[in-house]
């Protein structure tokens, strides 16, 4: 753990195998990260661990999913880039945004995923809890 980072657990969606999920992170910053991961957790203390070395922590995570085979979720992510550059402003060529929050990152990854499984496939998602302290 990095020096004055807050420590806490994440309780990420376990996944079986083939399966991904879409993933939200918002950082301390009010930028949001958006991917696509086949290990929540380890996904998640990676981010967290790349960027406490910058000085920032994960304020929260949100995950979408599971969804079964790992083209479908590539093309379910490039969706939500999609959507959040409608709501926020994207930083370079990353999967980063800014001037979008909580809920508007999170209402736009819904329109997105919605659309692209036509409402066909389950629409659960799975809130992450960060317990700080």
């Amino acid at each position: 753990m990095y020096r004055g980072q807050k420590k806490y657990r994440v309780l990420c969606p376990r996944l079986k195998a083939g399966e991904c999920c879409i993933y939200l992170l918002g950082l301390t910053d009010g930028r949001v990260k958006v991917g696509r991961t086949q290990s929540p957790r380890k996904r998640v203390l990676l981010h967290r661990r790349h960027n406490g070395a910058i000085g920032l922590s994960i304020e929260w995570a949100h995950f979408f999913g599971p969804y079964f085979g790992v083209p479908r979720s590539y093309w379910l992510e490039e969706q939500c880039r999609v959507e959040l550059r409608k709501v926020g402003r994207q930083i370079g060529r990353t999967e980063v945004y800014t001037g979008v929050n909580k809920p508007g990152a999170i209402a736009a990854c819904r329109v997105a995923i919605q659309r692209g499984i036509n409402g066909k496939a389950t629409q659960t998602s799975l809130e992450s809890r960060l317990v700080i302290g």
